[in-house]
């Protein structure tokens, strides 16, 4: 922020009460320019930041400025490099000199300014990508600018200045003078004088006078015990490395509220600024959980009177610690922030970076230190510039300094700014929740300020909750009624398998009546507790219910237990009865041993039990260190049962498999006995031990199982986990449930129901459930959420005061509703609070809806200030290599405070451990001690026993190992050098040992010049640094780690797909590790395909495997190519075993071999014309970003990707047209799995073509990745690490695929593509000869009748069957042979032309007859299109299949563009009867060449469903998007008045000409056509879709207007040009919105319902232009109404009145255009729209997809 003069009169007041006195400060001295400058304290940290992230552009400043009207480029130019020579700064270089940073002097002329010509549409991106581009400070000046002209009269200004030289107010300095110097150019005028002093001078005046020592220590002070992380509400984990990437969405305060903050502000002796900076921390500290909250404040920096016209970089940042403790009132802490905001400002002057040094905090690279969090407030606006119709350009911003940074400028009487935050860590909807909570907050703050902030609500009108669903249940009956029912409805169902026996439901309820009987003569009095003390044997299941029956309390006791802690169980609850078995017997002295199986007697009758009597008992740990039982009623635990059986249903069995004195293993034992179920009694020793584990569950049909998730990990740990685990349904509880544990179990069970349940024992076993299968990948991180409340529960997260928290929030999960226990036994707790019970537990509720647990309110567990999930750092650990089952839990207090993990078995290295940690995990997540076992402890639940875990081990860092291989040696005594001290080992800290920023830098270069300073920051021991070192860890190499050891059994090498990064493979590379764990995976990054280097140049293809090959580590070699990168990859793969090398397999993904067809004219063309200059880029954007592959959000330069893709497909397509036809052909030994996504649309046919790659390999096997799309390397990483893990395990054990046939070389692929090639000519030729009798039948009847009616109505019987049948002809050809289809086609359509040349022969063909057979004809056509090109792709070897269905549509193309000016000459010459001979020729020419033909039985795509449910689906898709159906509407008058100009062009044109004029008119037509598509592919099309979709309807019309405008044939030729110009323009960018709108998998739906709506206008055209051209053709005959006036532009006589209409039908296309233009729900449809997403999944049928585009449509319309 500024200090506005309010600000400054406060402080002039704060330093006069405290008589500080400052003398004035001395005169900044000139120095020599030319001598290097030594950096002011800001550059230090900017020049530190960019050696730490030289590839990142967060710390350009731009300038973005739109000049109207005339401008003088030159002297612009000439004016920014003066501006650099004025202002040194700006033309300096920072060279490193021994380490230390300094400042050199260099000329304004090396200051690129560049003039550029720039489309408009292309300008946001021209813009973004100069402000991005990096700039290299060592040898670059930090400023540069780009002139965009847009026009004549319009230009874009933009300045791009790094932050080292310049703040925001250097860059009002540099407009304002710019302005001053391109006028003074301009006019001539005088120049502004120039600076009196530099900035360089003010570096050397800083240096001299460092800090007062007491100012930093006042800093100190107010920062101490700061908190070094504000734990924000993030929703995703910390990354180990932050990537800064922001996402920013608007706020805005009206300049109502404005005026109330003014006079808040006034009333309080404060500022604006101080009231919404106490609003802010209030915000932060209501979803932060705390009252100490850290704000950053700019201030400009500028103490001395010196710098005031000085550009450079001053701005500083203050620290405003903002207090909220003992919740004070608006008023109350508007004074705290005010006292605090002026004592800060009066300390100003201290920079940030000294502060930072002073307090030395805890460094990482996860987040900014100190504070995270941002507030700058601007009181004035900026100053716009002073160049010629100048206004400011606001770009969008694609990163962030900060986790949040709010900033608001007084605008227009309110305030307007954004909240930009942290892509990586925010969700959009938590941000605007955030920024929503501020404005509420505000506004209540100003409304009322004596209230406590604490009260103030975050939300208007919150909703509460979550709530479970009401029902009804019946709870009149008591629990063990629920179970005795069965004994009479089904006596003789298994009720109880155990160990020692197996009971029915008769005999369970007579033994249970037995022992009701014992008690009750014992005198047992109603509600009294009685133990049971067994183990989990039939013994257990009678007592529960014996003791029920008589109407006492169940008391379950583990065994387990120690005598003291069951001794004192038993005294807390009074008992005196205990009912157990004769080994335990002897171990309740003084109360009475009833031994369960010796009980004999007459069975008693159930005692009446009303609902609210207690049934059951159980002790939980209390805080006090004593167990406190909770006493839970009938009524409860029946409620349970209900709600329970609603969220799993009835399984037919359950296993009990954890201990019963907890009520977590009730699930099991109730849920069965309740429901006439089995419930399996497993004991202590076979549900630990993995292997008599899953033998129990191979022999007994176990259906359900709940336990505790660490009991699984620990099972799973030493066992199969798929044997494990029950038939039907599984049920973690009792602790937070990890993510990766439930995958892992998906992976082992993929049919198996998995959910979370989630309760206190004080509000009966479970409240809260989530089925984890309804979570989508997306949402999965860190911990399962506990999802949703049962029936009849109620929720509500609640502040310390106890006061609701709005979603979103954190806080205490409060509970209540039916399940709520009754209380503690004999104990009041304010846990229970009329009806509700605290559970202590914090969570949240989610973006979702479901409650997510966080940890603890009583002992939240910060380590260094930041929230650490245990369970992730345990996940973390079971994932290195050698480690089984982790711990992991929080030792010391305070500061001391950190992480102890104990681990299995005991034989692993701590270092080790340590190290593979580091690669993943922040620092502060890295336990500090690390302890082996042998086992870990269990409880009697089969929880971990914490209590049970020794002393963690000391850290390893304090052994003083000295280095000992040479690269410890190395990195050793470049860390002696430059941190003076010589004692230190290679486990030891840099930064512990006294290594800062400017240390690690000097660090790095002593060790590699090219090493990077961030391997310092994520490996700061001697020994991991050198390890990454002695790993082959060099810059400049292709090939990088992305997982696995250095020195590994088994490499694996991935190629990116076209366009790709290295990066791509991370997800896979993660998890194929985790599965093999000796193997290193490495993946290439390609040269020029870096968005941060796009000028280094490409590598072909052979030169790139040269260079992989040399940096390949020794030892066998696993080669993975994704998509075109299969090329590179089975290229290597080929070269390594050549070389001798091991190759333990190829894997290629969504990918086959795509060549060209072979030849030296298919050379030639691509030598010539090379396939991808004919998409654009803009089209090439479009299909990755429908293939799921380009996301603008993803911050990514796609120039570099796409240019990347051109030269990677071309490289690749090279390679397989080379490999397929050269006759010495190469074949690997090693086998390839080809893997396709089971939805990709670009690898269709896969159950054939993945044998294509027997053409490289003797072996191949298909794996498909269900339900994925193209990028299923990202998406279903873990899928497809665990199948090529498999097949690699498979191919060593010997297991190889079946040998492949090669299909795609050789001779067999010679002939198909001659039989090709002759069909192709064959087929083009009839079709060609269909076109020219089609236009010469039209012209014919015209000729014949001169009647526009017989001219319509030929030519739209030669349109309307062809399109109509045409899905018929599909269905036809996908069931029926298509060469037989084809012949009969070409035979039928011989029978029709030679039965019109047999009428003309006779003088018997009539206009009907010629209707009747033109008709016939075009239905035979819709039959032959299909078939033909069905027939293409079952001829034609697949690779070649590309190339070879553009030569297919070569006759049809050339048939548009021919037939007319063949047609228009032949009836000339000939007439028609010469014609329609040529045409029967053509037809014969087909059949014969057919007949020379035989169709392979290869795949072809077929129909995925028929043409009325694809009619009837794209119509729902359409009607439920607004936008569309406005388009709808506006293209159903289009097609209209279009049609009816072309059913009058031919009989206008040949009005005034002949069949020569109408077939060069109509043969424009087709150029046009082919000129628009070429426009296209150069131009790209318009930024935004609608604009060229609906602005090109006005082309059509000028076109049509022109073709009536004269009788002129060169006008009426250029306007049929213009016409289908800008036809194709128009139709090239409607498919592209469909495309990128609509989505590859739908847009069959809404293409074929839009060529239902087009044709439905065709015959509506075609009728009505008759009747038209009969009223208007006698308006302009001579003597018409219209002849003197009308007629005199555009003529007068025959054929007028039809190029009137045409006239007509122009001027209202071209008025429509514009119209749609103006009309702003079309304009701007694509914002209306949400892009069409391709998801991590795609649905397997149409109809899901669409059901789930339509709630993505519903969810962006809200």
């Amino acid at each position: 922020m500024t200090v506005t003069d309010t600000q400054r009169s406060l402080l002039k007041s704060r330093l006069a009460q405290a008589r500080r006195t400052v003398a004035a400060p001395a005169g900044i001295p000139a120095g020599d320019p030319d001598q290097p400058a030594p950096l002011s304290r800001a550059q230090a940290r900017l020049w530190f930041l960019h050696q730490l992230e030289p590839d990142s552009p967060a710390y350009h400043v731009p300038a973005a400025v739109r000049l109207r009207g005339p401008l003088d480029t030159e002297a612009l130019t000439a004016a920014v490099r003066e501006l650099a020579a004025r202002h040194h700064v700006l033309r300096t270089t920072f060279a490193d000199h021994d380490g230390e940073p300094l400042a050199v002097l260099g000329d304004a002329d090396r200051v690129p300014v560049a003039v550029v010509d720039a489309d408009p549409a292309r300008l946001t991106e021209l813009l973004l990508a100069c402000r991005d581009r990096l700039f290299r400070l060592d040898r670059e000046p930090p400023l540069r600018a780009e002139i965009f002209r847009l026009a004549p009269d319009e230009h874009v200004l933009l300045l791009v200045v790094h932050h080292i030289a310049c703040d925001a107010w250097s860059l009002d300095l540099m407009l304002g003078e710019l302005g001053e110097l391109y006028a003074a150019r301009v006019t001539g005028g005088p120049a502004p004088a120039a600076p009196p002093l530099q900035y360089a001078d003010f570096a050397r005046w800083q240096a001299t006078r460092p800090a007062p020592e007491s100012d930093l220590d006042w800093w100190a002070g107010q920062l101490s015990g700061l908190e070094p992380v504000l734990d924000l509400p993030v929703d995703r984990p910390r990354p180990a490395l932050a990537d800064w990437s922001a996402g920013q969405i608007p706020v805005e305060l009206p300049a109502a509220l404005a005026e109330r903050i003014g006079a808040l502000a006034a009333a309080s002796a404060a500022t604006p600024f101080m009231v919404l900076l106490a609003a802010w921390q209030a915000t932060l500290a209501r979803v932060c959980g705390t009252d100490d909250v850290a704000v950053g404040v700019p201030h400009a920096g500028r103490h001395h009177p010196g710098v005031e016209r000085m550009v450079g970089c001053f701005i500083g940042t203050l620290v405003l610690r903002g207090d909220l403790s003992g919740d004070p009132t608006g008023r109350e802490l508007l004074i705290r922030v005010r006292e605090r905001a002026l004592d800060a400002f009066g300390h100003a002057e201290t920079p940030f970076e000294r502060i930072v040094d002073r307090l030395q905090p805890e460094r990482n690279l996860a987040t900014t230190p100190i504070f995270q969090v941002l507030l700058n407030v601007l009181d004035t606006p900026a100053t716009p510039p002073s160049l010629p119709g100048a206004a400011e350009l606001e770009l969008p911003i694609r990163t962030t300094k900060y986790d949040l940074n709010l900033a608001l400028s007084r605008t227009d009487g309110g305030y307007r700014g954004g909240l930009l935050y942290r892509a990586d860590l925010f969700d959009e909807v938590t941000a605007r929740r955030l920024a929503g909570w501020f404005r509420t907050l505000l506004d209540g703050l100003a409304a009322d300020p004596d209230r406590p902030v604490g009260e103030l609500p975050l939300e208007a009108d919150p909703a509460g909750g979550p709530d479970g669903p009401e029902a009804g249940y019946a709870l009149d009956r008591p629990l063990h009624e629920l179970i005795t029912q069965h004994a009479v409805t089904s006596p003789h169902a298994v009720a109880v398998v155990a160990a020692d026996g197996t009971l029915d439901y008769a005999e369970l309820d007579r033994r249970a009546s037995v022992v009701a009987g014992r008690l009750l003569a014992a005198g047992m009095r109603p509600e009294e507790p009685v133990a049971v003390l067994t183990e989990r044997g039939v013994s257990l299941p009678v007592a529960m219910l014996g003791v029920l029956r008589a109407g006492g309390v169940y008391l379950p006791v583990d065994p387990g237990y120690p005598d003291g802690r069951l001794s004192g169980i038993l005294d807390t609850a009074g008992v005196r009865f205990v009912l157990t078995e004769a080994e335990h017997a002897g171990r309740v002295p003084g109360r009475e041993a009833l031994v369960v199986a010796g009980l004999t007697g007459e069975p008693a009758a159930p005692v009446p039990v009303s609902p609210d009597r207690l049934a059951y008992l159980i002790f939980t740990s209390g805080s006090t260190g004593q167990p406190k039982g909770v006493t839970v009623e009938h009524r409860h635990i029946t409620h349970y049962l209900h709600a329970v059986r609603d969220r799993i249903g009835r399984p037919g069995s359950y296993a009990l498999v954890s201990t019963h004195a907890a009520d977590l293993g009730l699930t099991n034992l109730l849920g069965a006995l309740t429901t006439g179920a089995t419930a399996y009694l497993v004991d202590r020793e076979t549900a630990t031990d993995p292997g008599a584990f899953a033998a129990y569950l191979a022999a007994h049909p176990v259906d359900a199982v709940k336990m505790v998730p660490s009991h699984l990990e620990l099972l799973a740990a030493h066992g199969d986990l798929a044997a494990l685990l029950p038939r039907r349904l599984l049920v973690l509880a009792g602790e937070p449930v990890p993510w990766e544990l439930v995958e892992r179990v998906e992976r082992a069970r993929p049919d198996l129901d998995v959910q979370v349940h989630y309760g206190p024992t004080e509000t009966t076993v479970s409240v809260l459930g989530c089925r984890t299968a309804d979570i989508p990948a997306a949402q999965r991180h860190g911990i399962v959420p506990i999802g949703l409340p049962f029936a009849n529960v109620r929720c509500r997260v609640t502040d310390p005061a106890g006061r609701e928290v709005p979603a979103g929030v954190p806080g205490e999960l409060r509970l209540g509703g039916p399940s709520v226990a009754r209380g503690y036994l004999g104990l009041a707790d304010g846990r229970f609070d009329g009806g509700w019970y605290r559970s202590g537990d914090r969570v949240r509720v989610n973006a979702a809806g479901l409650v997510e647990i966080l940890g603890r309110v009583d002992d939240q567990v910060k380590i260094r200030g930041f929230r650490v999930e245990l369970t992730e750092v345990a996940t973390a650990l079971r994932e290195v290599a050698g480690v089984g089952e982790a711990v992991v839990l929080p030792v010391g207090q305070a500061h001391t405070r950190r992480l102890a993990a104990w681990i299995t078995p005991e034989s692993a290295d701590p270092v080790l451990v340590r190290a593979a940690l580091r690669d993943r995990l922040p620092d502060y997540m890295v336990p500090a001690a690390i302890t082996p076992l042998a086992a870990l402890p269990l409880t009697a639940n089969g929880k971990v026993d914490r209590a049970a875990l020794p002393e963690p081990a000391p850290p390893a860092a304090a052994n003083g190992v000295p280095p000992s291989t040479p690269m410890e040696q190395r990195v050793a005594a470049a860390w002696a050098q430059v941190l003076e001290c010589g004692e230190f080992g290679v486990d030891d800290d840099f930064f512990a040992l006294g290594g800062d920023s400017f240390k690690a830098v000097r660090a790095v270069r002593a060790i590699d010049p090219q090493l990077r300073v961030i391997d310092l920051f994520t490996r700061p021991t001697v020994r991991e640094l050198a390890a990454h070192l002695d790993g082959g860890a060099r810059p400049g190499g292709l090939l990088h780690r992305l997982a696995g050891p250095a020195t590994a059994a088994l490499t694996v090498v991935c190629v990116p797909y076209g366009g790709g990064s290295a990066a791509a493979y991370g997800p896979f590379a993660t998890e194929l590790a985790q599965r093999m764990p000796d193997t290193a995976v490495l993946a290439v990054e390609l040269p020029g395909h870096d968005p941060a280097r796009p000028d280094e140049p490409q590598l072909p293809l052979p030169e790139l495997i040269d260079r992989i090959a040399a940096e390949l580590p020794a030892g066998p070699v696993l080669v993975y190519g994704h998509c075109v990168g299969s090329a590179a990859a089975t290229e290597l793969a080929l070269r390594l075993e050549a070389d001798g090398r091991e190759v333990a397999g190829l894997v290629v993904g969504g990918s086959f071999p795509a060549a060209r067809l072979p030849g030296r004219l298919s050379a030639w063309l691509h030598r010539r014309f090379p396939a991808t200059w004919w998409t654009s880029d803009r089209a090439y954007r479009d299909f990755l970003r429908s293939l799921g592959g380009l996301d603008d959000d993803e911050g990514l330069d796609a120039d570099v990707i796409l240019r990347g893709l051109r030269h990677d497909v071309d490289q690749a397509q090279s390679w397989f047209t080379r490999e397929l036809t050269r006759p010495d052909r190469r074949r690997l030994r090693a086998p390839v799995l080809c893997a396709i996504g089971a939805r990709d649309r670009s690898t269709e046919l896969y159950e054939e073509r993945y044998a294509e790659w027997g053409a490289f390999a003797d072996r191949v096997e298909l794996a498909v990745v269900p339900r994925a799309g193209h990028y299923f390397l990202k998406h279903q990483a873990s899928w497809l690490a665990e199948r090529v893990a498999a097949a690699v395990a498979g191919w060593r054990a010997g297991s190889l695929p079946p040998p492949a046939a090669d299909s795609v070389t050789g001779g067999a692929a010679r002939r198909d593509l001659r039989e090709f090639y002759l069909m192709a000519a064959g087929q083009s030729i009839s079709l060609i000869g269909a076109a020219l009798s089609s236009f010469a039948l039209g012209v014919w009847a015209y000729q014949r009748s001169g009647r526009v009616a017989d001219y319509a109505l030929v030519t739209m019987l030669a349109l309307l069957p062809a399109i109509l049948l045409l899905p018929l002809g599909g269905a036809v050809a996908d069931r029926v042979d298509r060469r037989r289809v084809m012949l009969a086609c070409n035979g039928m359509g011989a029978l029709i032309m030679s039965t019109m040349v047999a009428l003309l022969a006779v003088d018997r063909l009539s206009i009907a007859g010629v209707g009747v057979l033109v008709g016939l004809l075009s239905a035979v056509t819709a039959f032959h299109r299909p078939a033909y090109l069905a027939a293409v792709a079952q001829l034609v070897p697949k690779p070649y299949l590309g190339q070879a269905n553009a030569l297919a549509n070569l006759g049809p193309g050339i048939g548009q563009l021919i037939a007319p000016l063949a047609g228009g000459a032949l009836i000339t010459a000939l007439g028609l009867p010469g014609v329609v001979v040529v045409d029967v020729l053509s037809l014969l020419a087909g059949f014969a060449t057919l007949l020379a033909v035989r169709l392979p039985d290869r795949l072809f795509r077929r129909q995925e469903e028929t043409f009325t449910r694809a009619i009837a689906g794209g119509w729902r898709f359409l009607v439920r998007r607004r936008p569309f159906l406005i388009m709808i509407g506006f293209f159903v008058v289009e097609n209209y008045l279009a049609m009816l100009a072309l059913a009058v062009t031919v009989p206008t044109v040949y009005a005034f000409s002949d069949a020569t004029g109408v077939s060069v008119v109509t043969a424009c037509s087709g150029l046009g056509a082919g000129l628009g598509a070429l426009a296209m592919v150069l131009w790209g099309g318009s930024q935004r879709r609608a604009l060229g979709m609906v602005g090109f309807v006005s082309g059509v019309g000028l076109g049509a207007l022109l073709v009536g405008l004269r009788p002129s044939l060169a006008v009426a030729a250029a306007g049929s040009l213009v016409w289908y110009a800008s036809l194709t323009v128009l139709n090239a960018h409607w498919l592209a919105l469909i495309q990128v709108k609509v989505g590859l998998d739908l847009q069959g739906r809404v293409l074929a319902t839009n060529q239902m709506l087009a044709v439905a206008m065709t015959p509506l055209a075609f009728l009505t232009a008759p009747p038209l051209a009969e009223a208007v053709q006698p308006l302009l005959m001579p003597g018409g109404a219209l002849a003197t006036t009308v007629g005199r532009v555009v003529g007068v006589g025959d054929g007028r009145g039809n190029a009137l209409i045409l006239i007509a039908c122009g001027l209202a296309l071209a008025i429509w255009g514009l119209l749609g233009l103006a009309y702003r729900p079309l304009r701007r449809m694509e914002d209306d729209l949400p892009d069409a997403v391709t998801g991590a999944e795609i649905a397997d049928s149409l109809d899901e997809v669409q059901a789930a585009a339509d709630r993505l449509a519903t969810a962006s319309a809200r």
